[in-house]
Order: structure tokens, then C-alpha cells, then sequence
């Protein structure tokens, strides 16, 4: 035992490529020298989470079919980063994308992991103020969007409070960013 406390990883493959998703079998030895010989990992790609709100304060929400979830729910705009785009880029293009708003200041708050036991991939959490309706939408295939809107900091509480709101990227961002100070 080294006194890290680290995992030493013995064998590391891939056991499922796809679009959106590869899944790793690691063989591990463990700081007391356990062996574990199927741990598995999953990789999707980084994501950003837009947290935005208008000159007025009100928030950017969205509700959009989450086929994982089974239905629609309460999120706030965000997506996939594209390769060797930084977070904060890839939070203007996910936002004019999904909801035709843009312009304002962006700033980056912080990372999230969903599941760091498990999951591979990073998430990011952006905040842009001062947002406004610039464009039109262009949705991809995946994207179900029912409504758009801007809503009061208190009907988001009211909202979270009342189980409308259940993907946790989403939730953590809202808290990252400080939008309920």
C-alpha cells in the first residue's frame, strides 16, 4: 500500500462503444490489495448546464421530454461540450440552440460529477445574466421541448419544492450558481 489511499489500476477496456455512451471494465487492486476484478465505469461526454436568468431575474426554464426519467421535467438549458470547445462557449451555443435566447454575460461557476464512483465525465456549471430573446431554436433529434419561459426565482422554489424538478445536474447547478442567495 502506497498511503494514497489511490486504486491501482491493473487492466483498463472498453466493453461498449456507442454514440452517446462506452462503458470500461477495470481490474483494481485496492489500497489493502484487494483485487476487484470487474469494476466498471461508464463515459459519456462533458456537459454544460446553463443557469440563466433575464434583466429582471427570472429564470430560463425548460420542459423537456428526459426519456432516461420516463417523461417531461423541469430543467434548465444545457448539453453536450463539443470537442475542444471550452464550457462557457458550449453554454452560448446550447442556450441560443434550445431556447433562441442569448447575448448577456457568461461565467463559469464551478464542475459537477453525477455519480463519481462511477461516471467518468465532467459537468459544468454556467451562469449568464442579462439574457435575452435573440434567435430561433434548433432543436436536435433528441430534444422533445414543450415550453420555454422565464419564470420568478420564488415559483422555481415553489416548483423544486413541489417535485416538479428531479435531474440532479440541474438542481446542483441552481445551488452552484448562487441563484436562491
Amino acid at each position: 500500500m502506497d498511503g494514497s489511499g489511490k486504486w491501482k489500476v491493473l487492466k483498463h477496456r472498453r466493453v461498449l462503444k456507442s454514440k452517446y455512451l462506452d462503458v470500461y471494465m477495470d481490474k483494481v487492486r485496492l489500497p489493502d490489495g484487494t483485487v476487484i476484478e470487474d469494476y466498471s465505469l461508464v463515459k459519456k461526454p462533458d456537459y454544460v448546464v446553463v443557469v440563466a436568468t433575464d434583466s429582471k431575474n427570472r429564470l430560463l426554464v425548460l420542459e423537456e421530454y428526459k426519456h432516461g426519467y420516463g417523461g417531461f421535467d423541469h430543467v434548465i438549458p444545457g448539453g453536450f461540450i463539443g470537442r475542444g470547445e471550452k464550457p462557457v462557449d458550449a453554454a452560448r451555443r446550447e442556450l441560443l440552440e434550445e431556447t433562441g435566447y442569448g447575448g448577456g454575460r457568461f461565467r463559469y461557476m464551478g464542475r459537477l460529477s453525477d455519480y463519481s464512483t462511477k461516471d467518468m465525465h465532467k459537468g459544468y456549471v454556467v451562469r449568464a445574466d442579462g439574457i435575452r430573446k435573440i434567435g430561433k431554436t434548433s432543436h436536435e433529434e433528441t430534444e422533445t421541448i414543450r415550453s420555454i419561459g422565464l419564470l420568478g426565482l420564488e415559483e422555481v422554489r415553489k416548483q423544486i419544492a413541489g417535485g416538479k424538478w428531479h435531474t440532479t445536474s440541474c438542481l446542483a447547478a441552481l445551488l452552484i450558481a448562487g441563484i436562491f442567495k
